[in-house]
């Protein structure tokens, strides 16, 4: 343990009480941290516009060592560029709560939590999958990701240090003109309770494929139906999340809909046998790290930073965002449905991305 480390954690929220994967990160990430540096100091809020969760549900459901600032986020906007001004009055506020951020080795900076804290020597950014610079996919989605490149812009060159999940996010952020000596890449992480020595056995039967995920256009929804209506041997699919039905044809579909209960989503997996990820755009999907952790395959197009996790998982398939390359893909899995297989994920638990992310202050201290 490095003694005399002392680290602001600037977030937009914490899991459970804010969803997304950028709070469970936050969550997770300062639950390990505590235990590695002398101080840590967590700011957080509740949902927007919602009450921030007191310091004892955070301890108690976290197990959190290290102090806790709440501050609200309001965001009662409508004209465009609304979550831009109220991410950056927000950060106001956190600066205002926490004083003076000088005596801190290091401030860490999830999303744009860090805009009022550009002055410090040793800001750390994250902003995760790099929305803002990914494709989009609508005219309303071109919009809003243009009203938030300036501001993400600004933050990232202003900062000392940018972290980068892995793979294409990397580019992403050379593209927006972060200096390669300035970025660090550190991986997401994933739960200790979802790794097992032992996968589930596959059930015999047709290759039983699986997508999780939310209704977005990136998500590839279209490139799986597209597949499918040409893949000439019968599969099992499990859908999972709010899509629309499609005439399965040959295929035996079934759509669960949105699923909280992840015991629920764990068996789900347990009982497939690959996972598909067709998207047009990703950062780095945490329902991967899931499907691996459970010795499930993986057929996931090569956006963001699902390369990087492959590359630790052989027998699994990277491929480009397209209905023929996902044809192939599925009826090459169908013709021989892979045995689960244990798949090494030790780069990628918590504990290891929280030590990580020690090493990495300790060098800018």
């Amino acid at each position: 343990m490095e003694r005399g480390l002392r680290i602001l954690m600037l977030t937009d929220g914490l899991a459970p009480w804010v969803t997304g994967g950028m709070q469970q990160h936050s969550a997770m990430l300062a639950k390990h941290l505590g235990a590695l540096c002398d101080e840590l100091v967590v700011a957080h809020c509740g949902p927007i516009n919602g009450a921030v969760p007191s310091e004892r549900e955070v301890r108690a459901a976290l197990g959190l060592r290290g102090s806790l600032i709440g501050v609200p986020f309001v965001d009662r906007g409508r004209l465009p560029g609304h979550y831009v001004r109220a991410s950056k009055a927000y950060s106001g506020a956190l600066r205002a709560a926490v004083g003076d951020p000088a005596r801190f080795d290091v401030v860490y900076a999830q999303g744009f939590t860090g805009w009022a804290f550009r002055d410090h020597p040793r800001l750390v950014v994250n902003l995760h999958g790099l929305e803002m610079f990914q494709p989009a996919f609508s005219r309303s989605e071109a919009l809003a990701k243009s009203l938030l490149r300036p501001t993400a812009r600004t933050l990232l060159r202003s900062a000392h240090t940018t972290i980068s999940l892995g793979g294409r996010l990397t580019d992403l952020l050379h593209g927006a003109g972060v200096s390669p000596t300035s970025v660090a890449e550190i991986p997401n992480g994933i739960p200790g309770a979802w790794l097992t020595p032992r996968p589930t056995p596959r059930m015999p039967g047709p290759l039983r494929a699986l997508l999780i995920g939310r209704n977005e256009p990136r998500k590839g929804y279209g490139i799986l139906q597209a597949a499918l209506s040409d893949l000439s041997t019968p599969i099992a699919l499990d859908v999972v999340g709010p899509w629309p039905p499609f005439p399965p044809g040959i295929h035996d579909v079934t759509f669960h809909g949105t699923v909280t209960d992840r015991e629920r989503v764990r068996a789900i997996l347990d009982a497939s046998d690959v996972l598909l990820v067709p998207s047009r755009a990703e950062g780095m999907p945490t329902v991967i790290l899931e499907a691996l952790a459970r010795g499930r395959h993986v057929i996931a197009t090569n956006v963001g930073a699902t390369a990087t996790l492959l590359a630790a998982a052989p027998g699994c398939r990277l491929i480009p965002p397209s209905a023929p390359a996902l044809t192939a893909a599925l009826a090459d899995f169908a013709a021989a449905p892979p045995a689960p297989q244990r798949f090494d994920l030790s780069r990628y638990t918590w504990s290891r991305v929280a030590s990580d992310h020690i090493r990495l202050f300790q060098r800018l201290r």
